[in-house]
């Protein structure tokens, strides 16, 4: 399947939704922030094998469980999204994309190699994750969420990143 990577759309798109959701406030969280976000990501990454549904799955128990589940069902692109909670690591190979919260950055060494096997996208927002095999990685700069991508990461899991979500991040390798 190609992607068609229309760079002013993405722009405004993305744009907007950082401008809509970068300031912290009790109602704008950062979770909500988060899960925008990687409804844009499902669109503008490329996955080896596509097929009509991605399977987005939230590793343990965060309040991105809850803000994440607004996504399920909407579609990016021709893909239908599912959300998934998952419990354990051997349920990491169902999904296409992964958010991993800092409360479990302990996990990391154990699920890269399974995401690396199975082409899962993977996200966090937890210090230096890039450097534990996270693809995407949120962190707050002038109160605002923003994104690195590790390049190195997600060519390990078999992904092509678009160069144009790749503008709006920050590139860690």
């Amino acid at each position: 399947m190609k992607i068609n990577f229309r760079p002013a759309k993405l722009a405004v798109i993305m744009a907007f939704t950082l401008f809509l959701f970068s300031t912290k406030s009790e109602a704008q969280t950062e979770y909500k922030v988060y899960s925008g976000l990687m409804f844009h990501f499902i669109k503008y990454t490329q996955w080896p094998s596509p097929g009509g549904e991605i399977v987005l799955g939230v590793f343990g128990k965060s309040p991105m469980n809850t803000e994440a589940m607004a996504l399920n069902g909407k579609m990016a692109g021709s893909m239908k999204v599912v959300v998934k909670e998952i419990h354990n690591i051997a349920e990491v190979d169902a999904c296409q994309i992964l958010f991993i919260p800092s409360n479990q950055s302990a996990k990391y060494s154990e699920i890269a190699p399974k995401a690396k096997q199975h082409h899962v996208l993977v996200v966090s927002n937890s210090p230096s994750a890039t450097k534990n095999g996270v693809v995407v990685n949120f962190f707050e700069e002038d109160s605002k969420v923003k994104f690195e991508i590790s390049n190195k990461n997600a060519a390990e899991n078999g992904l092509k990143i678009s160069s144009e979500l790749q503008k709006l991040a920050r590139i860690v390798d």
